[in-house]
């Protein structure tokens, strides 16, 4: 699995401009630095914040059980006579193509 340079941590705050006018944004929690992700609301800056501070994480799980369900298939394969509809060729193949994904530069 290739690494990607860390994520920073991130956070969602509301950015005041005074005059009871403002909107939320997208925090880099280490240099308070301002993400501009406009037209955003609350909700889903929180989501994009819940999704990269737990990318890693959730990258990791995922090839974790990548690597189970190969090693199940590899022992069990003569279980299933699905093909390829078997569930757990399924579970493998979208484990993969998330993996891939993740790993995606952008």
């Amino acid at each position: 699995m290739s690494e990607h340079t860390e994520l920073p941590e991130l956070a969602v705050g509301y950015m005041d401009q005074g005059m009871g006018h403002g909107h939320y944004a997208v925090i880099v929690v280490e240099t308070n630095e301002l993400l501009n992700i406009k037209g955003q609301n609350k909700d889903r800056l929180e989501l994009i914040v819940r999704a990269c501070n737990s990318h890693k994480d959730l990258a990791t799980a995922c090839k974790a059980l990548q690597d189970r369900l190969e090693y199940y298939h590899a022992t069990h394969k003569d279980l299933c006579h699905l093909g390829q509809a078997c569930p757990e060729i399924k579970a493998l193949n979208l484990s993969k193509a998330a993996i891939a994904q993740a790993n995606e530069e952008t």
